[in-house]
């Protein structure tokens, strides 16, 4: 049965088949291959410090950029992937996919990064993606003060809107501070940092913070308001402030001007702009606002690692902590608790925390640790606990709820931080039978897919996984699924933690009082992920610029930092600060990985106005088929593996099944259907459905060898309706 490919064209080649593994193989890896690429060249070779997210990425970086370095990773742990780790958990029809960690991605700013994961090491076919239009991205909840209350959005309507703001103890006096600020003096010029509490409630505030922006750093940083650094966390804003007077400001000139970003930033987003997308990939991407993999992001450690090991170079030391690091005569040395025998390298990448990097960094005219090499960055432990219930719609369409500092006691003993409907942002197989579905009009299914009413249908999953839909679930039918959780800075005087029946007991508590669930839980899990969340508390860019300065000049630019510590925590961040210090080596630059920490030099990206330069744009608006009837549906055709016909993931036109094909050909004596644009690498692909499919003039000729061979020799200078004759018909768009 033919699947739709994704015209990866810049698709690496496939990994031997003695170097694939199972999933399940993953967290030993204890690979310990030495299959280094030879060349005449001294190779250049790399310690990566740390096996998670960040570890990973910059193996995979390095080898994308410096083909001939050989990589090693030191893991303390016996597997790779770090706070990424996805379970599957027996229930009674199937089993539920549990995320002990972070579950979904966004693919914007550094998430581009990410993005380019999906089609590089062909992750596309596994994506889940939750579109715009669905209730996990219009529906976020705040639980203030004893109630759920529905954050604003343009999809619900202005009077709904403002009845909310105007209403809801959660929003009392931020309409207004929004208002004042335009009134507000700005800070005094000698302040050079503050808390996010204390720069909020000074622009717009006091419970924009303690109701609204607190429940946010919950759920970004698990962090306090009031300690977190404005200057690190909201950098455009604090700015803004200083330079235009206050926020609202800000945000005004760069709807207008254009936003304002670093010249080191600014090289980054021209170097996103020049990749070559899929162009599916890329028409989904934009459609959507987050996406996950049907085997959790661990889909995404196991997809780097079978990158990694498929290449040759890079030797995975799992179960391997790191006793020293330190400055050689010629590069660095690096030693593996239980080793005798140090390994030198002529660059070390650590992915590890500051306080973890100050036991192993050793100074490198004596035997004793430095002290304090990088400074101090505390961080607070998280535990997540998953449940899943048999009941299902427990909880409303959404993605979620925070909760903000401010909510009282009283209904927040548990000191959780917010809860993931986790069912929200993944499909069951029952959403993605087109047999289920109650519209089959096409103008109706558009509409429908704007309003979002259809919840979880993911129509790239769908026209992807005809044999089986991407979903994270396989039960028959699903119920639901719901993570809470807790601790964060709450817990940071905690003299312990609780053990796994404590944590269960507050997950259920949580949830039988603010969404008055008593039903048991058919199946659970609890992770306590221990100092997993650094905290950028005020004073952080200071001691981010002390870091740079020590490393330089203990180092040398041979150990270089990278990780969640630095500038952001989450996982699209880890992967840019893998990308930028790998780059940083391919260019031979001076640099610790911390070298852009409160840089000054700033331009400002050109804000190109809706329609501007359309109207330059040639075109002939007498001959464009309508939204519906035959040219629509000549025009866009597509293939489906269910009889009949069904709507198309176009938007526009229909999609055909086997036998609508195969009774098409009969009728008018054709023995095939070509689909002259489909990429397929080996030049054609046939299946069961009377279509043959190929391509024509979309990718370098050396793709259409077996294409030409069918026909002609001189297939290729010919256009493909001018050989085939009158027993095959092509569709250049279906």
């Amino acid at each position: 049965m033919l699947r739709r490919g994704h015209g990866l064209i810049n698709t690496s080649k496939p990994c031997p088949a003695a170097l694939l593994y199972r999933r399940h193989t993953i967290p030993g890896l204890r690979l310990g291959l030495r299959l280094y690429s030879s060349d005449t060249e001294p190779p250049h070779n790399v310690a990566i410090l740390g096996g998670g997210i960040t570890g990973l990425g910059s193996a995979y970086y390095l080898t994308k950029e410096l083909p001939n370095v050989r990589v090693t990773i030191y893991e303390a742990s016996d597997r790779i992937g770090g706070w990424l780790s996805s379970k599957r958990v027996p229930v009674k029809d199937g089993t539920i996919l549990f995320e002990a960690g972070p579950r979904t991605l966004r693919p914007n700013g550094n998430g581009v990064l990410s993005a380019r994961l999906l089609q590089e090491l062909d992750l596309a076919k596994d994506a889940i993606f939750a579109q715009r239009t669905s209730p996990a991205a219009r529906n976020r909840y705040v639980y203030y003060p004893d109630h759920l209350v529905r954050m604003p959005h343009p999809s619900v309507g202005i009077a709904e809107n403002l009845w909310s703001l105007f209403t809801e103890p959660v929003f009392s006096g931020t309409p207004w501070g929004i208002v004042s600020e335009f009134f507000t003096p700005a800070r005094d010029p000698s302040v050079d940092d503050e808390s996010v509490g204390d720069f909020y409630s000074r622009r717009i505030g006091r419970n924009a913070v303690d109701r609204l922006m607190s429940g946010v750093l919950h759920g970004i940083y698990a962090g306090d308001a009031w300690q977190l650094s404005a200057k690190s966390l909201f950098p455009a804003q604090w700015r803004d402030e200083a330079e235009l007077g206050g926020v609202v400001a800000g945000m005004i000139k760069s709807q207008t001007d254009g936003r304002r970003v670093t010249r080191h930033e600014r090289e980054f987003l021209r170097e996103m702009k020049k990749y070559e997308w899929d162009p599916l990939l890329m028409a989904t991407l934009k459609d959507n606002t987050v996406f996950t993999l049907k085997d959790g992001l661990q889909g995404l450690v196991d997809g780097l690692a079978r990158h990694l090991v498929g290449k040759g170079n890079v030797e995975f030391k799992t179960s391997s902590p790191v006793a020293s690091v330190k400055l050689a005569r010629a590069g660095i040395d690096v030693t593996a608790q239980g080793s005798e025998q140090s390994e030198n390298y002529r660059h070390v990448i650590s992915a590890l925390s500051p306080s973890h990097l100050n036991q192993v960094a050793k100074h490198p005219h004596s035997e004793s640790t430095a002290a304090h090499l990088v400074p101090t960055i505390p961080s607070v432990t998280v535990m997540t606990v998953n449940l899943y219930y048999r009941t299902p719609d427990l909880h409303p369409p959404g993605f979620g709820y925070l909760i903000p500092q401010a909510t009282p006691f009283e209904n927040n003993p548990e000191r959780a931080l917010g809860v993931v409907f986790d069912t929200a942002y993944s499909p069951s197989p029952k959403d993605l039978d087109f047999a289920n579905w109650q519209i089959t009009d096409t103008q109706q299914l558009q509409q429908a897919r704007e309003q979002g009413q259809l919840i979880n249908v993911n129509d790239f999953a769908w026209y992807n996984m005809p044999n089986r839909p991407n979903t994270q679930d396989d039960v028959k039918e699903r119920g639901t699924k719901m993570t809470v959780m807790l601790g964060g800075h709450w817990w940071s005087e905690w003299p312990a933690f609780p053990d796994e029946q404590e944590g269960l007991a507050l997950a259920k508590s949580v949830l039988q009082r603010h969404l008055n669930i008593t039903e048991e839980p058919e199946a659970y899990q609890v992770n306590v992920q221990k100092d997993c969340i650094p905290q950028y508390t005020v004073g952080h860019e200071d001691r981010l610029k002390k870091a740079h300065n020590k490393l330089w000049s203990e180092y040398k630019g041979r150990l270089r930092v990278a990780g969640n510590w630095m500038s952001g925590v989450g996982v699209n961040d880890c992967l840019r600060s893998a990308w930028d210090v790998v780059r940083s080596i391919r260019d031979g630059t001076d640099g610790t990985g911390l070298e852009q920490v409160g840089t000054s030099e700033y331009v400002r990206l050109k804000a190109r106005r809706p329609g501007e330069g359309v109207k330059e744009v040639e075109r002939d608006t007498t001959r464009q088929p309508g939204q519906a009837g035959l040219m629509m549906e000549m025009l866009w055709t597509d293939p489906q593996t269910m009889p009949g016909r069904g709507p198309s993931k176009r938007g526009v036109g229909l999609q055909f099944g086997p036998d609508v094909t195969k009774r098409f050909c009969e009728k008018n004596g054709l023995e095939a259907v070509i689909r002259s644009h489909e990429v397929r690498m080996e030049g054609y692909e046939t299946d069961d459905m009377n279509r043959m499919y190929g391509f024509e003039g979309e990718c370098k000729a050396k793709y259409n060898e077996r294409v030409f061979k069918l026909f002609s020799e001189s297939f290729s200078a010919l256009p493909l309706a001018t050989l085939i004759g009158d027993k095959y018909l092509t569709l250049h768009h279906g």
